[in-house]
């Protein structure tokens, strides 16, 4: 099978995961670009790798589809490989997985119709969409766990918040820094391994802009957006991140975020840990996107012996010996919405009190 040649590009990023996995992004075109938007994981850059087990093109590339099946009229499948489209409205795009189980897997990427979103960020949605299950799964085979968490640490030990999109971990990773002078590790996923949390700081510019703010208020809107992208302007995309941050540390509790309505004042409950190791095996299921999630589907669909099939039970085992019976493991139950003073006076006094450090 002929991967792509470097050669074709202009521009070649390279990362460097705490020397566990290597990875590059390449690209032709950085007309109007935002780098803090468009490279998540410029915490990650160096100058140059390696043998990177993934690469990521995003440019124009002829599919090596001959001799495929076809699952769901989709999704065109040989022996570690594996091409679809994917069409959302008006808006289209094409993918190419070479080497899928290999040490070395290329992504190839190419935006048909660009949706508006990404005329300044055309290169974030295949990073976050397609590369990163793919870190995901390949950290899995060499026993690590990508955790959808949050993860601040103190002396050296780490607290961990675990939950889905729009459980509040950013924010109380945000009030932990500000509030409690502790050090940040990661807003949203983390790494694990060993019963050690390494750092997985993705939009460091951005998280560093939330943090310093209102970090109860959403970026999901097009004022906070437009507010953001004012900011990373102004910063001419200088890499700044004003809290402390810390590579690794050890676990030292566990904590799975939920949301209710009812809950006026929030609640702590210790969790058995096969509770939380189920709880934490679901959220980072729910964490690939559709279109990743079914590509996976179609392609175990063919090859039922490959790694896409047996993550959950990957996931578990590494899980398993991570996380021992000395970690602490709760569940913490918050209300749905807070402003700023109302978090601080009400659920940051909470965390104060039942001493989550």
């Amino acid at each position: 099978m002929q991967f792509t040649e470097p050669e074709r590009y202009k521009f070649i990023q390279h990362y460097d995961l705490h020397g566990i996995m290597k990875f590059q992004v390449r690209y032709n075109n950085k007309k109007n670009l935002i780098y803090s938007y468009n490279f998540p994981y410029s915490y990650f850059k160096v100058d140059h790798v390696d043998n990177p087990s993934i690469i990521l093109n995003i440019a124009p590339f002829k599919p090596n589809n001959e001799e495929c099946d076809v699952v769901f009229h989709k999704y065109y499948i040989k022996k570690n490989y594996l091409y679809f489209k994917e069409q959302h409205g008006f808006f289209s795009w094409h993918v190419e997985f070479q080497g899928i189980g290999k040490e070395k897997t290329i992504i190839n990427f190419y935006w048909n119709r660009l949706p508006p979103k990404a005329l300044f960020s055309p290169y974030y949605f295949p990073q976050i969409a397609y590369m990163e299950p793919l870190v995901d799964l390949k950290l899995a085979e060499r026993g690590y766990c990508l955790l959808h968490s949050a993860a601040v640490s103190h002396e050296k030990k780490a607290i961990l918040f675990a939950g889905r999109s729009g459980a509040s971990k950013r924010t109380i990773a945000a009030y932990y820094l500000n509030k409690m002078d502790y050090s940040f590790i990661g807003d949203d996923k983390v790494i694990i391994k060993d019963g050690n949390v390494f750092s997985y700081p993705t939009n460091i510019a951005v998280c560093n802009y939330s943090f310093k703010r209102d970090y109860t208020k959403k970026l999901s809107s097009l004022l906070e957006k437009v507010k953001t992208v004012h900011y990373l302007h102004k910063m001419k995309d200088k890499l700044i991140f004003e809290f402390g941050l810390e590579d690794k540390a050890s676990i030292h509790s566990v904590n799975i975020l939920s949301k209710f309505q009812e809950i006026e004042e929030p609640l702590i409950c210790p969790k058995k840990r096969e509770e939380v190791i189920s709880s934490l095996i679901n959220n980072n299921l729910a964490e690939f996107t559709p279109d990743f999630y079914n590509s996976l589907v179609a392609y175990s669909y063919i090859f039922p012996e490959s790694l896409n099939s047996s993550y959950s039970k990957l996931l578990k085992k590494n899980l398993d010996i991570s996380l021992d019976n000395d970690v602490r493991m709760n569940e913490i139950i918050l209300g749905t919405d807070y402003t700023k003073r109302q978090f601080d006076t009400n659920v940051g006094e909470f965390f104060k009190s039942e001493m989550i450090v």
